[in-house]
């Protein structure tokens, strides 16, 4: 790994080191090498023209390690962000978008920046970043040719975001005026205990789905959370008051809904604090336990009871509508639950799955019947545009020669019935144009 790290460094500095052989001891003279090109003069806008070649050349590794040098010697335009972006998104890495869009908002005129983006956002499942990433980049004429198909692409993000963002017991917040916002964490469970934290998913559903049934506040979609919970890599094990103002912020929250279960000895504990985001206050605690069997009903209690102690006024029909159970049924719940799981993984085919498992379990259970519609259209696939980034990409650069090689060793190995060999697997991908999409 060292000896190749160095390689890469000895091309891009366009320095060679002077041994053949490189120990992690003598690595540190090829290192100063590259630092002393650095120091001598080489402009960042070499570095960005070197990036350029790289990529050319179809060698993903080096043109990344390229514009990054051009980063460092202080090139930050859009033209070498989008070459950092451009060779993550090719090269197969995963960590592409966020140099994508600081190159995307610094180009004057949408093209291949903005395409790489609305490309590395649909890989990740950022349905409507993609969309109107890809709309803006069809306005460039190199895609005239394709508008047609890139319109139908953007209709099914479209219609994918408009399914992940369904009302499931959460609201857009920006769309709320004059309501107290409330958002729900995760139920925190102990790990050891795999049904109790199976359980918590979806428990946290339901309290998110019953608050919500509060016309007087404002819960924070389920969608939204998901996203600033990862973002911030936050364990839902543990809550740092400190840190809340930020959390809050991000949330768009003013109150912070902090939940919990566990078993003590034969009885279901759940618990719940309600948390000032402006100065970590705990402005409500409500705690109820009882038999397993009374799980569903424990769970309405701390629903009622939070919005009691915040002072939130519940009309007679929000209090009986908050007191109908979603399910009473524990094979519906806890199918549910798993479904959930997979929903929150993006494994959208097997959550529509876990959701008529639970249907036949309980006819009744409206939530599980949304969820399983919803998953159904999240499971359409949707067609990748990344072949189109050779409009702005040429595939890279091989010898007529070499090619007609490969072809003519494919075209044995098919014959010969060796679909699956170390050679296909080798030299099939230099006959693509880009490598294969990364697993999400």
């Amino acid at each position: 790994m060292e000896e190749t790290r160095i390689s890469t460094l000895t091309r891009i500095s366009g320095a060679d080191c002077p041994h053949a052989w490189i120990t992690q001891g003598t690595a540190v003279l090829c290192v100063l090498v590259s630092c002393a090109c650095l120091m001598g003069g080489c402009s960042a806008g070499s570095f960005v023209e070197r990036g350029k070649e790289f990529l050319a050349e179809g060698d993903y590794a080096s043109a990344a390690v390229s514009f990054e040098r051009a980063l460092e010697t202080g090139a930050d335009t859009a033209e070498t962000f989008g070459g950092i972006g451009v060779a993550y998104l090719l090269g197969g890495r995963a960590d592409a978008l966020p140099y994508l869009r600081l190159a995307d908002t610094r180009s004057a005129i949408p093209g291949a920046q903005t395409f790489a983006r609305a490309v590395a956002a649909q890989q990740v499942g950022s349905y409507a970043e993609a969309a109107d990433a890809y709309e803006r980049a069809s306005r460039n004429e190199k895609l005239a040719a394709h508008r047609g198909e890139i319109a139908r692409v953007v209709a099914a993000l479209r219609k994918k975001d408009s399914v992940v963002r369904t009302d499931f017991g959460g609201t857009k917040i920006e769309a709320v005026a004059g309501k107290r916002i409330l958002a729900v964490l995760p139920v925190a469970a102990g790990r050891k205990d795999t049904s109790l934290a199976l359980a918590a998913v979806g428990l946290t559903d339901f309290l998110t789905t019953d608050l919500s049934k509060a016309s007087a506040v404002a819960v924070v979609e389920r969608s939204r959370l998901a996203e600033v919970l990862i973002e911030l890599e936050r364990d839902t094990s543990a809550w740092d008051p400190a840190t809340l103002p930020e959390k809050g912020r991000l949330l768009a929250a003013e109150i912070l809904i902090d939940p919990g279960v566990e078993r003590q000895r034969s009885e279901i504990v759940l618990s719940a604090r309600a948390v000032s985001v402006r100065d970590g206050r705990i402005m409500g605690a409500v705690r109820e336990r009882g038999k397993e069997e009374r799980l569903f009903s424990l769970e309405k209690k701390i629903a009622l009871s939070l919005l009691k102690e915040l002072n939130i006024p519940l009309t007679a029909t929000e209090r009986r509508e908050i007191q109908v159970p979603q399910t009473e049924n524990t094979l519906a719940f806890f199918a549910y639950c798993r479904g959930l799981r997979a929903w929150d993984a993006g494994r959208y085919e097997e959550a529509a799955g876990y959701f008529v498992a639970a249907l036949r379990e309980d006819p009744a259970f409206e939530l599980a019947r949304r969820r399983y519609e919803a998953a159904e259209t999240l499971a359409e696939p949707i067609p990748s545009l990344r072949n189109l980034l050779l409009v702005f990409f040429p595939a890279p650069r091989i010898s007529t020669a070499a090619r007609e090689t490969l072809l003519e060793t494919g075209a044995r190995l098919l014959e010969a019935g060796f679909l699956n060999t170390g050679a296909a697997r080798r030299d099939g991908p230099q006959i693509l144009p880009l490598p294969p999409e990364p697993n999400r």
